[in-house]
């Protein structure tokens, strides 16, 4: 009997097996074509087989052809799931766990030589032990399985991005849709956890030697000596050990005197390396999971060592899984790398008896909304002096951020507060209800604002109009901030500066065009080609943008366009940045 298959004995093989296949059928392949998935329906005919397909589905392959999404739609016809593995690269065939095929064939019509011709692949078949079938499942625990809402959210990134036609290599999915895809790290092996201190861990980078320097002027190091429970550790950041050196501050330091007794600003030397492991260490599946169940379980306490010495006993897959008393010492290396280097997200307390953690919690989306809020005034006037001099002040627009934070005496929600003991939004509920003012629901936040308010702001945010047709509508409660008449029909030249660091700003020309129909009345702020290469630039996955996207579905980090008034006529200041950061909107 051959060990060793052909492409076209490998093929020969699997079909003999699948016409004998009657419970299940478990398939991993890099790339996976239609035209495959039709091979194994022809096969695997009995309607009783469950079959779980995973294919790496990568951006990348998904916009090349490797990969086809469409094999989705005729699996889920026949009750097939398609899972998702990101790192995938293994090829394996699995049937009624007892037929195991291995080898370098892809899902493909080539890699299977299913026409007759194809690539030169070389494949196996084994009887699978208990150990193999537990790596099986170990690999289908990482897979995130697909369903109707995120096939829908792939194929409408994919075919925005081919009607632009751009490199094949550029092309990302959304931030929204990456998370997404992440698998959830519900369960856990021994391998997953810390098997050492971040201080002996740290120590061991600072003790290894410097062998040479790459092409990059990047040091290369050697380890100093065998310490298997650090390089496991190294392994679980997924970067080489120069990579993690090269990241360390340049001056050595004591970790272990740092944690203990230094602040966390003097606890790394520069910018470049102040988040590095920080970051690294919340990409690991240990701190994933550590995160998930702390949200899971957000009760607002501390969740203490034994707490988390209970979950994490409970979630590891391991057989025969360590002992209460093995899993602490994990733990314990865990609480410790999550005080030293987890601090961006969890904070740790020092108890008499234990220590606790709690989420810290960055991204209030709630409050983010609702800071950046936008209230108008509306053409109904109301009667009363005070109401009066609320909404003019409101005006072409004021977000509830700089209602609650401005106090200047024309901001009368704000100051009348004090006199009349009901609250800010007692207020502003009031005149929402009798229709003095609204809110804006069209795509910009703020409105015309003092220069020297602090919390003043005009933001536009971004839609799919800004990258692919070079331009915005300006609502006509703006046309005072941009030197706009309300019923003109001249158009206006404008400048728009981006300052640089340490340079001369970019200047780009920009038009605001009145529209001639005169059933608008509104100008149409349009600039040319540079800018608009410029803004694809910044914002590299513009075309995953959804048509009808709207200001409650923004997050804190989301880039905004940023308006201000410049000192020269018909110029205004361009900014890109997170209105949260401008505006401390998580506050």
């Amino acid at each position: 009997m051959k060990n060793i298959l052909t492409s076209e004995e490998f093929k020969s093989e699997a079909e003999l097996i699948m016409s004998k296949t009657k419970q299940s059928a478990l398939i991993f392949s890099g790339f996976i074509k239609s035209s495959a998935i039709h091979w194994l329906i022809e096969h695997l005919t009995d309607a009783a087989i469950k079959v779980d397909i995973v294919g790496r589905l990568s951006p990348s392959d998904l916009i090349s052809g490797a990969s086809d999404l469409e094999i989705y739609k005729i699996c889920n016809e026949r009750d097939w799931k398609v899972g998702i593995l990101q790192n995938l690269h293994s090829k394996v065939f699995a049937f009624d766990r007892q037929h195991l095929m291995l080898g370098s064939a892809n899902l493909t019509m080539r890699g299977l030589s299913l026409k007759g011709f194809g690539n030169l692949e070389l494949g196996t078949r084994i009887i699978p032990s208990e150990e193999d079938l537990k790596r099986l499942e170990k690999m289908k625990e990482e897979v995130v399985w697909i369903n109707d809402e995120l096939y829908e959210d792939m194929e409408l990134q994919l075919n925005n991005y081919k009607s632009i036609d751009n490199n094949h290599d550029t092309f990302q999915w959304s931030h929204e849709l990456e998370e997404k895809l992440k698998p959830s790290n519900s369960t856990l092996w021994v391998d997953d956890l810390f098997h050492s201190s971040p201080q002996n861990f740290v120590r061991y980078l600072e003790e290894s030697t410097n062998i040479d320097v790459d092409a990059n002027d990047e040091y290369l190091f050697e380890p100093a000596s065998e310490n298997e429970e650090v390089m496991h550790d190294v392994n679980l950041f997924d970067v080489t050990l120069t990579q993690l050196i090269n990241n360390l501050p340049e001056e050595p330091f004591t970790l272990k005197s740092k944690i203990t007794f230094g602040s966390k600003e003097d606890f790394f030397e520069n910018e470049r390396t102040q988040k590095y492991l920080p970051y690294k260490l919340m990409e690991t599946k240990i701190f994933k999971w550590l995160e998930n169940i702390l949200k899971e379980n957000n009760d607002h306490t501390h969740k203490n060592f034994g707490w988390v010495t209970s979950q994490l006993h409970d979630a590891l897959m391991d057989d025969p899984a360590p002992s209460r008393g093995g899993v602490k010492f994990f733990v314990d290396n865990l609480f410790k790398w999550i005080e030293a280097f987890g601090y961006l997200a969890i904070h740790t307390t020092h108890f008499k008896q234990t220590t606790g953690l709690e989420l810290i919690n960055f991204n209030d989306n709630e409050t983010f909304l609702e800071n950046i809020t936008t209230y108008v005034q509306t053409d109904k006037q109301p009667s009363a002096k005070d109401n009066i001099a609320r909404t003019e002040w409101v005006g072409g627009g004021k977000t509830y951020y700089q209602i609650k934070n401005d106090n200047s005496l024309e901001n009368q929600y704000l100051h009348r507060v004090e006199e009349t003991g009901v609250s800010l939004n007692g207020h502003i509920e009031h005149d929402l209800n009798k229709g003095f003012i609204k809110k804006s629901s069209d795509s910009w936040v703020g409105g015309p604002y003092d220069q020297e308010c602090p919390y003043g702001i005009l933001a536009k945010m971004p839609d799919l109009s800004t990258f692919r047709d070079s331009k915005t509508g300006v609502p006509q409660r703006l046309y005072s901030f941009f030197g706009l008449d309300k019923g003109s029909k001249d158009d206006i030249d404008c400048d728009l500066y981006i300052e640089q660091l340490g340079k001369d700003p970019l200047v780009f020309k920009a038009k605001f065009i009145a529209e001639k129909n005169s059933k608008t009345e509104r100008y149409i702020l349009k600039w040319g080609e540079d800018l608009g290469n410029y803004l694809k630039e910044q914002f590299p996955q513009w075309w995953s943008i959804k048509k009808g996207r709207n200001i409650s579905n923004l997050n804190p980090d989301d880039d905004f366009l940023i308006f201000s008034q410049s000192e020269v006529q018909s110029s205004f200041n361009l900014e890109i940045n997170p209105l949260s950061d401008l505006t401390e909107c998580l506050d």
